[in-house]
């Protein structure tokens, strides 16, 4: 299987905004770094947008290095266009101008418009870039922000034979496939045009698409990346082949704390680990002044490179009286670090919401939850579908999703919510 690189970044606000926390995509600008989500014309649900007048893509950017050799001229991020002939002949174009120095949306129905942003993008910082169209207009928005409009008609033209949809580069070997060097994350398909109360929810939520989960109305593809993989996390199931230029350093299957009287157990398992060589583990008890409060406590040996799943654990024998948050930084054999997932840990007087073994068979013990009168549990599938609820549950509770396909779940209980792998 081809792989790329998927690294976090805990969540900071600056002056741009917000950014990711969750796993996102990273491109270096070889000619192997792209994800490829095949032919337009084998895509499903994508054909809806055939005739259409209205789309919407969405998508969290962050530049690398413009000056990185590999850069192409145009630099694109999520586009429709041409792999044999002419990669101008195409549908949509999600992409920079030509010097890289702002971003860009081109759009086809009976002849090409392009549009580009007054934003210049600087290396290192997210961006909140969301591109429509609804049969009169085409805009773009920067973090939330109207930055350009163009007056345009027509319905959006029907795919070409030759279309492939790509991210991270165009899927044409001109202009050096115009490729990327950087991160993209939330990448949302719609065929509707959203307005800029949704588009400016989404820009102050990362880790969130209008609506429910990922079952909106008018949703038709959205990529994450959060278990690692390019996978279509709407029914429409259009799931990515990824480039294989870069490397997965570690795939984090799963991050928890367990809170006891004097105590805090930390767990959490690696599916696959390359040049892995130790993990920081840091904590902080507020996390609302950008990080500042963060501190090591403890430095645990990598496994090097395995592809056998690899348990970890360690215990912190710090004692606070109501949250406490932890995060891992993983370093590889050349020192590049990388952050994974912040958890918080309440103390032993209220509720966690502990799951495990995680990832299992289909049996899960789920157990933190400390008043049985009170405690619901509801179990939804990587569409957003309730499969399972259960009532007043005791504490140690065996949950068993067996009939269900392998994939991945959610268990929440109130405000928490924790990840399952089937």
């Amino acid at each position: 299987m081809k792989i790329f690189t998927i690294i976090t970044l805990t969540l900071l606000m600056g002056l741009n905004g917000f950014s990711q926390t969750a796993p996102y995509a990273n491109f270096d600008a070889s000619d192997d770094s792209f994800i490829d989500m095949g032919k337009a014309t084998d895509l499903n649900n994508i054909d809806i947008l055939d005739a259409s007048d209205k789309i919407t893509i969405t998508m969290w950017v962050r530049w690398g290095d413009k000056t990185k050799t590999g850069v192409g001229n145009w630099a694109n991020l999520f586009t429709a266009a041409d792999s044999t002939g002419s990669g101008d002949n195409g549908v949509w174009w999600i992409q920079h101008n030509q010097s890289n120095n702002n971003f860009e949306f081109a759009l086809h129905t009976s002849s090409r418009s392009y549009m580009t942003t007054t934003t210049s993008p600087n290396d290192g910082v997210w961006y909140h870039l969301a591109c429509t169209y609804d049969g009169s207009n085409m805009r773009v928005y920067i973090n939330g922000t109207l930055e350009a409009t163009k007056d345009k008609t027509g319905n959006i033209r029907t795919f070409p034979a030759t279309t492939r949809l790509n991210m991270g580069r165009w899927p044409n070997a001109s202009n050096n496939n115009r490729k990327f060097d950087g991160d993209i994350d939330e990448v949302s398909l719609w065929n509707k045009a959203l307005n800029i109360t949704e588009i400016s929810d989404m820009s102050t939520n990362p880790e969130s698409v209008t609506g429910v989960l990922y079952d909106a109305t008018g949703l038709l593809g959205y990529w994450n990346f959060d278990d690692n993989t390019a996978d279509d996390l709407t029914n429409s199931g259009n799931n990515g082949s990824n480039g294989s230029g870069t490397t997965l350093p570690i795939e984090l299957l799963s991050f928890e704390g367990i809170s006891n009287s004097n105590s805090t157990l930390l767990n959490w398992a690696t599916a696959s680990e390359l040049n892995n060589d130790y993990f920081i583990i840091e904590r902080a008890t507020d996390i609302s002044t950008n990080n500042n409060d963060w501190k090591n406590i403890a430095r645990i040996e990598g496994n090097g490179t395995t592809n056998r799943i690899t348990d970890y654990s360690y215990t912190d024998y710090y004692k606070y009286n109501s949250t406490v948050y932890y995060r891992l930084k993983q370093f590889d054999f050349d020192g590049k670090f990388t952050y994974h997932k912040t958890i918080a840990v309440s103390s032993t007087n209220s509720n966690t919401l502990n799951v495990y073994p995680n990832p299992s068979n289909g049996v899960f013990i789920v157990s933190g939850l400390n008043n049985p009168s009170t405690n619901d549990i509801i179990i939804y599938n990587s569409t957003g579908q309730i499969v399972k609820s259960y009532h007043k549950i005791p504490n140690n509770f065996k949950v068993d999703i067996s009939e269900f396909p392998s994939g991945i779940y959610y268990i929440k209980s109130d405000n928490i919510t924790v990840k399952i792998i089937k």
